[in-house]
């Protein structure tokens, strides 16, 4: 059993994933289902699969936007042209990159303060650590 409480916004990007990847035919893997729901969203592979089991803990805006949007170009009418449908799957992908990056920026910024705490009162060495064996 899941140890992390599902909220509405997880089940709702678990849904959508699972719907692009049933727009493909039903047969093949779970973990090839992941991977074209993940391609049509523009999200990582990891991200992807821990929204499809719901073992995710939130859903950034950005993704649930860019899941939303695959979602809908993925229903379109098929007179749809192939230009609009690129131009909203890389509209997803580009929002599923922000909010990598603001994923990264986050632990980046958790990282330089937690380094700064463990190095306070310690003042940097200006020519760098010293060469292995030296004392």
């Amino acid at each position: 059993m899941n140890p992390i409480p599902e909220t509405p916004e997880v089940n709702e990007a678990m849904r959508l994933l699972r719907s692009l990847a049933g727009l493909e035919e039903s047969g093949g893997s779970v973990k090839r289902r992941i991977e074209i729901a993940a391609r049509r969203a523009g999200l990582t592979f990891q991200r992807a699969r821990g929204l499809w089991y719901a073992e995710a803990k939130n859903v950034a805006a950005v993704e649930m936007d860019a899941l939303r949007r695959a979602s809908k170009s993925a229903r379109s009418a098929p007179g749809k042209d192939n230009a609009a449908n690129e131009t909203d799957e890389l509209r997803a992908e580009i929002a599923a990159l922000r909010a990598r990056l603001e994923r990264l920026e986050r632990r980046l910024d958790r990282e330089a303060r937690e380094e700064g705490e463990a190095g306070a009162g310690e003042a940097p060495d200006p020519f760098g650590p010293a060469p292995r064996g030296a004392r």
